[in-house]
């Protein structure tokens, strides 16, 4: 969570800024993936 915070934080570089987005899309894909396989697993 604390990715998300320094990305709403408007004295960053644009690279600083890229590499904070890409841990979220990361981080919400892992989530997603959790997902996805807790409700395969529960579907068996």
């Amino acid at each position: 969570m604390a990715a998300i915070v320094r990305i709403i934080e408007p004295d960053i570089s644009d690279e600083e800024n890229e590499r904070n987005l890409q841990e979220v899309i990361e981080v919400l894909e892992r989530i997603a993936d959790s997902i996805s396989i807790s409700k395969s697993t529960k579907d068996e």
